[in-house]
């Protein structure tokens, strides 16, 4: 099944595709594991992610408990995902739908109330100024 972001961008829904959970403002890598239905129902799992030791936050005196100006150049460092079976594990690996507005959506949860899956690319990014 070939597949159109909303920025026209298009992608085979295949095993091995990176893709992103985008939450209200993070955001987590993941990888599609298994295909089902002809690309209509997706199982995802999570790609490991550690901060690179070499970005540092910079916060300074602003907001809650302080600001971090260099937010959006985080680095993180990604390991490979295991394939050892299992769709359900490490928090993020979860099924989702395609629904009739031409996105996936988790199973169990509402069009446009929950999680966005971004497919085409995989990025953590944790937004220290939340």
């Amino acid at each position: 099944m070939i597949y159109t972001r909303r920025d026209g961008k298009k992608f085979e829904i295949k095993e091995g595709l990176g893709c992103t959970i985008q939450y209200y403002s993070d955001a987590a890598p993941c990888q599609i594991v298994k295909v089902e239905r002809e690309g209509k129902a997706i199982y995802t799992r999570g790609i490991p992610a550690e901060l690179d030791p070499s970005w540092k936050p910079e916060t300074v005196v602003g907001g809650f408990c302080g600001h971090t100006v260099n937010n959006r150049e985080q680095k993180w460092i990604y390991g490979e995902v295991e394939n050892d079976g299992h769709e359900y594990d490490n928090g993020i690996g979860m099924k989702w739908t395609l629904r009739k507005n031409g996105h996936y959506y988790p199973v169990g949860e509402k069009m446009g109330m929950s999680k966005a899956l971004y497919i085409g690319s995989a990025y953590k990014f944790y937004d220290y100024n939340f």
